[in-house]
This record gives C-alpha cells, sequence and structure tokens, in this order.
C-alpha cells in the first residue's frame, strides 16, 4: 500500500530484502529496505555483498570466560523445555537452536518472548549429548550449568561494534540498555 501510494505521487521505488551476514556481520538478519526517489528517470542499486571475514566463533567468549550470571537457570531451562503450547512447539525451536553450531548468530532482538534466541552452549559435546534427547527431566540434566546468554559486548560485536566502541558505551549505559541497544541497531 505504501508503496503504491509513493508511486502515485510520482516516486520511483526499490525494494530489496538484505541479509547482515551479506554484509559482514555474522549475524542472521533479514531486514526489508526501500528506497524511494522523486522521479521516474533515476535508478538505485543496492550494495554489492561484503565478504565475511568473521565468524560467530570469533565474537564468542569461552564459556568458562563468562561470569556465571549469564548462565541460564534451571528454572528458565524448565520453561524453555515445555512442550507444544497452542501451536508454539518452544521445545523445538530451543533445542534446534542450541544443537546446531551456527556459523550465523540468530538476529539479536529486544522484548519479550525472545528467550530462545542467540543461547551458547558450553562446547559440541554437550550439544551432541542433547541430539535425540525428548525426555525433558534428561534434557534438564544435560544442559543445566551448560547454556548461557551472550553477554552485552558479545551482542554488541555482533552488530559491528568495535572492542573500543563497547567499552564507552559500557561506561554510559546499563547492561539493560545495552542489551536494547544493540537489539535497535
Amino acid at each position: 500500500t505504501w508503496k503504491r501510494t509513493l508511486e502515485a505521487l510520482g516516486y520511483s521505488n526499490f525494494v530489496k530484502v538484505l541479509n547482515a551476514k551479506d554484509y559482514g556481520i555474522p549475524q542472521t538478519r533479514r531486514r526489508c529496505f526501500m528506497v524511494s526517489i522523486l522521479s521516474k528517470e533515476h535508478s538505485y542499486h543496492f550494495p554489492n555483498k561484503i565478504k565475511l571475514n568473521i565468524t560467530a566463533k570469533d565474537i564468542i567468549k569461552r564459556f568458562e570466560e563468562v561470569d556465571e550470571k549469564y548462565r541460564m537457570s534451571d528454572t528458565l531451562l524448565k520453561c524453555l523445555l515445555k512442550e507444544d503450547t497452542g501451536g508454539f512447539d518452544r521445545k523445538e525451536i530451543f533445542l534446534k537452536r542450541i544443537i546446531n553450531n551456527p556459523r550465523f548468530l540468530c538476529t539479536i532482538v529486544t522484548g519479550q518472548g525472545h528467550a530462545t534466541d542467540n543461547q551458547i552452549v558450553r562446547n559440541d559435546e554437550i550439544r551432541k549429548q542433547v541430539e535425540g534427547v525428548k525426555n525433558t527431566e534428561k534434557l534438564i540434566e544435560i544442559l543445566s550449568n551448560n547454556v548461557r546468554r551472550m553477554t552485552p559486548s558479545e551482542c554488541l560485536r555482533t552488530m559491528g561494534f568495535s572492542n573500543s566502541d563497547c567499552e564507552i558505551i559500557y561506561k554510559t549505559a546499563s547492561e539493560t540498555q545495552i542489551y536494547k541497544q544493540a537489539g535497535n541497531s
């Protein structure tokens, strides 16, 4: 509707879905962009893809180097491992994301309901132990103290911020604000 409205006003619209992983950021983050130019005689070409020089492993700290406060509690694990709740299989989504050893991270988001995004598993051995296990109690036993959330600095670096940028941001914002800034970047 918006595109047609702009076209009726004389704009040329150029639309494309771009993914951050195609532009130097190791994150699957698809966004639709529209560039509108008030003219029928101009054109626009979206930027060429940029080779990815870093992967998620370059950004993520070793599990043992991260403060325990980032580790997922057994209470949250139980919540994320609940069976299908009205068409939304949280357990399946959570397990799929932690079993995969991603070269790219999921989209960093803000707000409620995104507890399954960007969880870090201690190591590949834990990942292998989880594969094929269906029993929730057994999964909690395996995953207890072996899953953590990304730190604020890891989220910022995933968005392309440098280490020096992270240091400056840490001086001016709380961790909650940093997570929001990363999710909105």
